[in-house]
């Protein structure tokens, strides 16, 4: 039985092991099991000894028998099958005796004895026997040989048979013969099947004598040439997969097939024609049984669609139908892109390219001519011009090409032709930037630069221009006298016509006229400014003065022809809106202000602060107090303004009756600022404009019935918020 072992608990006194009593009963059961196995079940018998050496016992040990009769026996008598088996390498010191003395292996002198008749001697390599026989018949004995044995091999004299007792030749062979070398000096007759079998130990050959055939297996060949190692020059077998068959020529020449017929033919079966090589004519080449390809004296026919990845081609190529491409010309077969024409498809359109680089392509609806190399050119060379007509319409020009023009056409209409002095431009021309070196007219409209740093353009324009530089001058007569003058810019008709007129020896710079007849009068003046009809058109020689409007400078009581350092804002028909004289004084709706800032007006409304020394009139919009509001966090309205020497928490505000304050809440957007009737009470909207406004200007005017207490405070924060005392107190 199993070893029981005792359980002895946790820990000590848990009272979950085994009781004294349980455990020493286990424990007398163990012994038992011991002296049962080793002794007689009360005493144990001393059988095995344990030295240096080993376990050892000089009684006899049986294993599989209980009566061992020798030092070792395995196996009981008369067991079957395998008594002892050792994997691996076993050692006999001594002699080995296999059966009753039958078979003796002796390891001392390395002899092995079968009975009395058969010895092999593994030092002298010698068998001796009474008798050898081979095929039931003697072939030695009693010292009597009937072969002999020399250097070349055994042999005899006599005539010998396998398979008969009656042998007719040197060799006679009845029956299935099996060789693996047959050499044969002379002729050999053989009757009936031969299988031939190799190093597989299958028939790899048969000749069948039924079917007259010499029969090869599967991947069995047909060898010829010289066997060198290399297998030979020319093999014939079918593959061992059993699908194909092969004629495969591996020696160093070609492989020939020689015919003194009239055709050699490659059949399906033996009616459908694949191929087809007439002697001293054509070769023909079939699909499916019928002709597609055949050579003659001229070339070849192809008879069907042609699909090719290159075609070698020298002399001429007819081709009817159509071609599948792509197709490349190349010269000479050269693989050089730049040396070939090419027609192909790459699969969004289909393209003939030229050189590698040059391509001719349709995408729908467009008909494309491109140049991808780099720094490269199309060009197109006829002895005559070249024109380009729309197509369908005969001879609807849309551009030609002569010997000594260019012209671009409009349906069929010239508008544009280059010329030996420049190009002409028939119709109306659209640009966003014309550059012109020299004198362009267009339709009399004349355009000069940039010879010069000047810009003119219009009919007449500066007409007297002498040494002038970087002016602008845009319409009819405009800076039309201008004589060395420079930086200045007129744009409009008569524009600083007469600038600098009958003045050479003066430069008169940097006037802007922008309007019909601005600044027309003018003649020696500088920096003036005048913009609008008419602008300034009675000065004469003012200097930087800035008129705006239609004011000619001299209208409405306010003459400043020669005067100079004059601001007017002039309406469109002329009237003053504002006039700011040399001296610095703004007039608003007078032209003679005496102060910084005088007007005529009687209601002035100014947004934002006013500082002045005095106000006259109504201030009683004008707010007393203004106070820009932030957030200390959610506990308290900061404030900064007037009353204040430092921005305070929550103050208390002392406001008068019948005055107007403004807060500015800058408190983040979270925090409207609502006057109350009481702490958390209604909201009093009397006089308050914009009232719990997040942000902007929460605008106070407090009545005179105000009550003396009012409250602020955060609509969205209670804790934010103070009294409003109002003062007189009233009630």
């Amino acid at each position: 039985m199993s070893r029981v072992a005792i359980n002895t608990g946790s820990v000590g006194n848990d009272g979950t092991g085994d009781s004294l009593r349980t455990a020493g009963g286990i424990i007398n059961d163990n012994f038992a099991e011991i002296y049962s196995q080793f002794g007689d079940g009360t005493n144990l018998t001393p059988t095995w000894d344990k030295t240096a050496a080993g376990v050892n016992t000089t009684s006899n040990v049986g294993i599989g028998t209980t009566n061992p009769r020798f030092a070792l026996e395995v196996g009981s008598v008369g067991s079957s099958g395998t008594s002892l088996f050792v994997n691996g390498n076993a050692r006999v010191t001594g002699i080995l005796t296999v059966g009753s003395s039958s078979i003796i292996l002796d390891g001392n002198t390395n002899k092995i004895l079968v009975g009395s008749g058969i010895s092999f001697d593994g030092n002298t390599g010698v068998i001796s026997a009474t008798a050898f026989y081979a095929g039931g018949s003697i072939v030695s004995a009693g010292g009597e040989s009937y072969w002999d044995q020399t250097e070349v091999g055994i042999h005899t004299l006599s005539n010998v048979g396998i398979g008969t007792t009656n042998p007719t030749s040197a060799l006679t062979v009845k029956g299935n013969t099996s060789l693996e070398t047959l050499s044969v000096s002379g002729v050999s007759t053989f009757s009936g099947d031969i299988k031939f079998s190799g190093t597989y130990g299958d028939n790899g050959a048969l000749w069948d004598e039924s079917e007259g055939a010499l029969i090869f297996k599967d991947g069995r060949e047909i060898r010829f040439g010289d066997y060198d190692g290399s297998g030979g020059d020319l093999r014939i077998y079918h593959d061992a997969g059993g699908s194909h068959s092969y004629i495969q020529d591996t020696g160093t020449g070609n492989l020939r097939i020689i015919s003194n017929g009239d055709t050699i033919e490659l059949l399906k079966g033996t009616s459908e024609t694949m191929a087809k090589f007439n002697t001293d004519e054509s070769v023909e080449l079939y699909y499916d049984n019928s002709k597609k390809f055949e050579t003659l004296g001229a070339g070849v026919t192809v008879t069907g669609t042609t699909f090719t990845n290159q075609l070698n081609v020298s002399g001429i190529s007819t081709f009817s139908g159509r071609i599948v491409g792509p197709v490349r010309f190349s010269k000479d077969g050269s693989a050089d892109a730049s040396q070939n024409v090419e027609i192909n498809n790459d699969g969004s359109y289909a393209f003939l390219n030229v050189g590698g680089s040059s391509s001719f392509y349709f995408d729908s609806p467009n008909t494309n001519i491109r140049n991808t190399f780099s720094g490269g050119r199309i060009r197109m060379d006829s002895p005559s011009g070249i024109d380009f007509e729309q197509y369908g319409l005969g001879g609807a020009y849309r551009a030609r090409f002569d010997d000594n023009s260019v012209s671009l056409y409009s349906s069929n209409s010239k508008k544009f032709e280059t010329l030996g002095t420049g190009v002409t431009v028939t119709g109306t021309t659209f640009t966003n930037q014309l550059s012109v070196s020299g004198v362009s007219t267009i339709n009399g409209i004349t355009v000069k630069g940039p010879g010069s740093t000047n810009v003119y353009i219009g009919q007449s324009v500066a007409n007297s221009d002498l040494g002038g530089q970087q002016n602008t001058a845009v319409g009819y007569y405009a800076l039309n006298n201008a004589i060395n003058c420079n930086f200045n810019t007129a744009v409009g008709t008569q524009a600083l016509s007469n600038l600098g007129i009958n003045n050479p020896s003066t430069s008169f710079q940097r006037n802007t006229a922008v309007g019909t007849g601005a600044g027309q009068q003018l003649t020696y003046a500088n920096n003036n400014t005048f913009i609008g009809d008419f602008c300034g058109s009675l000065i004469t020689t003012g200097s930087s003065n800035t008129i705006i409007g239609k004011y000619s400078g001299n209208q409405n009581n306010l003459d400043i022809r020669t005067s100079s350092n004059n601001v007017v804002l002039s309406d469109g028909d002329g009237n003053i809106r504002l006039y700011a004289n040399s001296s610095g004084n703004i007039g608003i709706g007078t032209t003679n202000p005496t102060a910084d800032v005088t007007t005529s007006n009687t209601n002035v409304l100014a947004v934002g602060i006013v500082t002045a020394n005095t106000f006259y009139g109504d201030v009683s919009n004008a707010a007393v107090g203004r106070w820009i509001l932030g957030a200390n966090g959610t506990s308290d309205y900061t404030f900064t303004g007037i009353g204040f020497t430092q921005t305070t928490n929550d103050p208390v505000l002392y406001l008068a009756r019948g005055m107007v304050y403004e807060f500015v809440n800058n408190s983040g957007g979270a925090h409207p600022f609502e006057i109350r009737v009481s702490n958390g009470g209604a909201a009093y909207s009397d006089g308050v404009t914009n009232n719990a406004a997040a942000t902007g200007v929460i605008r106070f005017e407090i009545p005179f019935n105000a009550p003396n207490t009012l409250y602020y405070q955060c609509t969205a924060h209670s804790g934010m918020g103070n009294t409003i005392s109002v003062y007189p107190n009233t009630i």
